[in-house]
C-alpha cells in the first residue's frame, strides 16, 4: 500500500486553502477600511471640539478670511460663516493641518459654522479639492 496524497486530494486542499485566504483577505480589507471611517469621524470631532473652543473664546473677533473681515458673532441673527482650516492654523488653533487618514493628505478644506437665530451652532467640515479627489469618505 502507498503512503500519501493523491493529486486530487493535493488540488482539494489548495483550493480550500485559496478560498479561506481570499475570505480572509476581504474581512481584513473591510476591518481596515472601517477603521479609517472610525478615525476620520473621531478626527472631524476632535477639530470640531477646537473650534467649538476658539469660537467661544473669541466670540465678537473679526477674522481676515481670503482678504475679507469675517466677524464671528453667535449672537446676531443667522447666517453662515466659513472658515478656511488654513486661518486656523495661522490662529494657533492648530499646529499644523490634521491628516486625513483614508488617503493621507492634509485637511485644508473649510470649516462651517451654521449658526441659528437662538445663538447656537452646527460645524461641519468640507473637504478642499484634492481631499475630495483623492479621499473616498
Amino acid at each position: 500500500m502507498k503512503k500519501g496524497f493523491t493529486l486530487v486530494e493535493l488540488l482539494a486542499i489548495i483550493v480550500i486553502i485559496g478560498i479561506l485566504g481570499t475570505i480572509g483577505i476581504a474581512v481584513y480589507n473591510n476591518v481596515q477600511k472601517e477603521a479609517k471611517h472610525k478615525l476620520y469621524d473621531e478626527q472631524l470631532e476632535t477639530i470640531k471640539s477646537a473650534v467649538r473652543t476658539y469660537i467661544t473664546e473669541n466670540d465678537g473677533k473679526t477674522l481676515n478670511v481670503n482678504g475679507n473681515n469675517v466677524k464671528i458673532d453667535l449672537f446676531n441673527g443667522e447666517k453662515v460663516i466659513v472658515i478656511p482650516m488654513s486661518v486656523f492654523i495661522s490662529e494657533g488653533v492648530f499646529d499644523k493641518y490634521p491628516v486625513n487618514p483614508n488617503c493621507s493628505k492634509n485637511m485644508t478644506g473649510n470649516i462651517v459654522v451654521n449658526v441659528k437665530s437662538d445663538g447656537s451652532y452646527d460645524l461641519s467640515y468640507n473637504m478642499s479639492n484634492t481631499e475630495e479627489t483623492f479621499c473616498k469618505v
